[in-house]
């Protein structure tokens, strides 16, 4: 075999495993008949909050940051950003964004920002800056949050530039799910059931919908959940019964195949199905026929089954509580519903798109729309990078409780809070905030007090890591602690401070170490100490 065919197999092969497809392949590692090569992504801007709700998701093409040594400024009157779909595209504009820009820089290892003289506090993943930080492409690829004082929030990353195709009913613009809708547009008129893998709450029947809408199949789409099927009740529920089948069956039933002849039939959370039921979809499977329960015959039936799972499969195949031989027919082609996490851009156009449906309903959608010299914003940047820096372990469906959660708040009087003790509570009280890249191997002495702050914040106020982050002694970090004009290690923390702390952290619904900033296990031991007292 030519080495250009044994490419050719071994990333259909792979394709296969991960859900994808030859053309994203070679889009994404060059030619086939040469080496594999990334392609090229530009970074880009994508607003994450804005006073008018309308501008979130908007994006600005970084092209000259490709090479070495080029600058690209944000502020108020650039870049220009304009809606993923190509309309015309302006600047930021708000009076309540600084015209002194913001230094978006191509290193030649890396990128840098330079908060430069800024008017309002700049904020990198979380944290104020006040000096150059330095991003490696790792932390670029994920996404860096950064906000220009309450009122402007930008995601900036990296992105292959394609033409959008159509949503399919999919809110989002990410590159993960322009490629979950490209393969899904593929899928739906090929032959063959489809399995949909991807973690709760990350839009799976929403998939296996626009499969169906975008096949040529003019039958119904029915969605079933076997996992809410109990396992006596499985072949009646899936296959119908006749007359007089069971005691109770006074009439006969079309079972869920019979209701979807024609059209797509949606087998959700298929990893629980228990073994029996598994048996019973394998032959349907594999015969296109049902036999109803007290019937006399076999129906044919013809549909397209379409499962999900967030399942571990392969474990369970292992382990023997999922038959492979139904797998495998299952899952004839796999497409994967990225969590999340993986799409930050899309998580501002998410919320507001919720929030509007949530708002119009009970007539508050103005709220997201205040007049450009109105100061007051309801739905403000620092709530948007919050939530961007989530992980979102329940994907779109957590983030659509938590905009249910915000639309409650709709007669509050003042601006929605990050800190709001309902919304941690809703998050689970974590956010993904790596902590911030130094700008190069410092001696103590030139260690700013901002830069000090900046760096215990991100991890944690953990007085070893910020030592290990910085490259200096921890007795020298220690040193850098006493001298600094506001903070403190939790051992010299007064009675008072730490009685005022408690009050605070009560009121805010947040941790009493992260009150104080100072490191949790250093607290627990100076409150022993109050205890003993």
């Amino acid at each position: 075999m030519s080495r250009a065919g044994r490419w050719c197999a071994d990333n259909l092969l792979y394709a296969h495993a991960v859900g994808t497809d030859l053309l994203d392949l070679t889009t994404a590692q060059g030619s086939a008949t040469g080496t594999l090569v990334e392609s090229t992504r530009v970074p880009l801007l994508t607003v994450l909050g804005h006073p008018q709700a309308r501008r979130i998701g908007e994006v600005a093409w970084l092209d000259a940051l490709q090479a070495p040594g080029k600058v690209v400024a944000l502020s108020r009157t650039e870049p220009l950003f304009g809606p993923p779909e190509g309309e015309p595209a302006r600047p930021i504009s708000s009076p309540m964004v600084s015209r002194r820009p913001v230094t978006l820089k191509r290193e030649l290892a890396g990128w840098s920002i330079d908060p430069g003289e800024c008017a309002g506090k700049v904020f990198v993943d979380g944290h104020p800056i006040s000096s150059v930080v330095r991003i490696d492409d790792v932390a670029l690829d994920a996404g860096v949050v950064l906000r220009l004082g309450r009122h402007a929030a930008f995601l900036w990353h990296r992105a292959v530039q394609r033409e959008f195709g159509p949503t399919l009913g999919m809110i989002g613009r990410s590159p993960a799910l322009e490629s979950l809708r490209r393969r899904t547009r593929h899928l739906a008129a090929a032959a063959g059931g489809v399995l949909i893998r991807g973690e709760t709450g990350t839009g799976k029947e929403l998939v296996a919908a626009a499969l169906h809408d975008e096949s040529q199949r003019e039958g119904p789409f029915v969605a079933v959940n076997l996992g809410a099927i109990p396992s006596a009740l499985a072949p009646a529920e899936l296959f119908g019964h006749a007359r007089g089948a069971f005691t109770g069956a006074g009439d006969g039933r079309a079972g869920y195949f019979a209701q979807a002849d024609g059209g797509t039939l949606f087998l959700d959370e298929v990893g629980d199905a228990p073994g029996d039921v598994q048996l019973a979809l394998l032959r349907a499977l594999e015969t296109s026929t049902i036999q109803p329960l007290g019937a006399s015959r076999p129906l044919s039936v013809d549909v397209r089954v379409v499962a999900a799972t967030d399942a571990p499969i392969e474990e369970r195949i292992v382990s023997g509580e999922l038959r492979a031989p139904f797998f495998h027919r299952l899952a004839t082609h796999v497409l994967h519903a990225p969590p999340l996490r993986e799409r930050r851009d899309d998580i501002g156009r998410l919320l507001v798109h919720f929030l509007r449906l949530e708002l119009d309903a009970i007539g508050e959608v103005g709220l997201l729309e205040p007049d450009a010299r109105d100061a007051r914003v309801w739905l403000s940047a620092k709530v948007l990078e919050r939530l961007t820096l989530h992980d979102w372990p329940g994907n779109v469906r957590q983030l659509r409780n938590v905009a249910r959660h915000l639309a409650g708040r709709a007669h509050d009087t003042g601006a929605l809070r990050a800190d709001d003790p309902e919304l941690l509570r809703l998050l689970g009280g974590t956010v993904v905030a790596e902590p911030l890249r130094s700008t190069a191997a410092k001696r103590p002495r030139d260690i700013s007090p901002d830069e000090l702050e900046r760096v215990l914040a991100g991890v944690d106020w953990q007085l070893g890591r910020a030592a290990e982050h910085l490259g200096i002694s921890r007795a020298a970090l220690n040193d850098r602690v006493d001298r600094h004009p506001t903070l403190k290690r939790a051992k010299f923390l007064t009675d008072a401070e730490i009685a005022a702390g408690r009050e605070a952290a009560e009121s805010s619904g947040q941790p009493l170490w992260q009150v104080l900033q100072v490191s949790r296990r250093g607290l627990a031991r100076r409150l022993s100490s109050v205890d003993r007292a």
